[in-house]
């Protein structure tokens, strides 16, 4: 899944900044930087709280998934 896509889809669909959307998730704005840049990825409890949130302000998921040819 593309990660920082979902996630900064999901944070302006929801008209919230960094600050306000790590808090939701119990994050610093640092972090949830780091989740946009691509620097790092969200923890598996942490992604099934965005995945809720997707559901909750319809965000696709399957707009974000990557299909890799091998």
């Amino acid at each position: 899944m593309n990660w920082p896509s979902i996630i900064k889809t999901l944070r302006e669909r929801m008209f919230l900044s960094q600050s306000k959307f790590g808090s939701l998730l119990g994050v610093s704005y640092v972090t949830v930087s780091r989740w946009e840049g691509g620097q790092c990825s969200p923890h598996f409890s942490k992604r099934a709280k965005i995945i809720e949130l997707c559901r909750e302000h319809d965000v696709k998921l399957k707009e974000f998934i990557f299909i890799r040819k091998q």
